[in-house]
């Protein structure tokens, strides 16, 4: 009996949380900063390591340590009492990554994974992941190199206008309509000129008023908002001015960000789509899905607390899914 009750004792003891990030003064890290205050509220002990002059040690015993630049006594981690929140500034820097395979490798539980945050940065490899499912989405094509962008439109198939993306990105930024063959050479050759190793893919446009985001935690729909298009502008994105409102999924639509969350190993991703005109019949455009959602504007216009929600869902451990070490990444990752 004393056994028993000693392990309860230790289940349900609060656990702790690393925020993994950097904090751009263009790009404030809203949702980080959401995530302490909660913490705060629900009695966790959290820190940010700062990924600008952070780093992770490891001690004679094994036990990780967290220390941002100025903090020579640091945090410390166990993979048995602390779960790790992966923001997607972390993909500013490919070294910055390389924290996130040491933690990993240290079986802690990351949200989200490694592969899962690279798969979801690249646009393209997104679009490949999810043509395995067969889940409907934009029809697209990279262009190769600066010459190749008129080829890249003949091999899409397409009538103008259509959407130039750069295959990394996020909110809104490096996504352009381009509604003629004149724009697309130009526009292109301009972007090679600056970044000679950029990547850009074209995508078909798909008129719509709207678009849709869901958050998807562990293959559960936990929040949704309608993101009309911002008028004079061709996209939707809150952080470019679109005004969120409330929506209901379809059966159908559910399923599809659901199993399009579970083929990139997101526990807790958002996925944006465009509606089908029959939303119950037909199957919606999946167009991005985002490894760091934020919380701004869904919160709001939803009335919940997703972060708090999120951080009380994982106070049950046996949720805490962790990548097996030392193996290929696959769509069959977790354990």
């Amino acid at each position: 009996m004393e056994k028993f009750k000693s392990f309860i004792e230790e289940e349900e003891k609060p656990y702790n949380v690393l925020i993994v990030s950097h904090d751009d003064p263009e790009d404030p890290n809203v949702t980080g900063k959401r995530i302490e205050e909660e913490c705060k509220k629900m009695g966790l002990v959290s820190y940010m390591l700062e990924l600008d002059g952070g780093y992770i040690t490891t001690n004679d015993s094994s036990v990780k340590i967290a220390h941002n630049k100025d903090d020579k006594k640091g945090f410390e981690l166990n993979p048995e009492d602390t779960l790790v929140f992966v923001r997607g500034s972390i993909t500013n820097r490919f070294p910055w990554m390389d924290i996130i395979t040491q933690l990993e490798r240290a079986e802690f539980c990351c949200i989200n994974s490694r592969h899962c945050i690279e798969v979801c940065h690249d646009k393209y490899r997104t679009m490949l992941f999810l043509a395995e499912l067969g889940l409907r989405q934009p029809k697209s094509v990279l262009i190769p190199d600066k010459d190749s962008s008129l080829s890249a439109f003949k091999e899409l198939g397409s009538d103008y206008p259509v959407i130039l993306k750069t295959v990394t990105g996020t909110k809104g930024v490096g996504v352009m309509y381009i509604e003629s063959e004149k724009s697309l050479s130009a526009i292109t050759q301009i972007l090679y000129k600056l970044d000679e190793d950029i990547g850009l893919m074209l995508q078909e446009y798909i008129p719509t008023k709207y678009d849709v985001r869901a958050i998807v935690r562990n293959k559960e729909v936990i929040a949704t908002m309608q993101r009309p298009v911002i008028p004079g502008d061709f996209r939707s994105n809150v952080s470019q001015g679109s005004k969120p409102k409330t929506i209901k999924l379809t059966k159908l639509e559910e399923e599809s960000c659901i199993q399009a969350a579970d083929m990139v190993d997101g526990l807790w991703v958002g996925v944006d789509f465009i509606p089908a005109k029959n939303r119950k019949k037909d199957q919606p455009f999946i167009i991005e899905i985002n490894g760091s959602p934020g919380s701004a504007g869904i919160e709001e216009v939803s009335k919940s607390n997703m972060i708090g929600d999120i951080l009380e869902y994982y106070k049950d451990r046996t949720k805490w899914l962790k990548p097996k070490p030392f193996l290929p990444q696959s769509a069959q990752l977790f354990h």
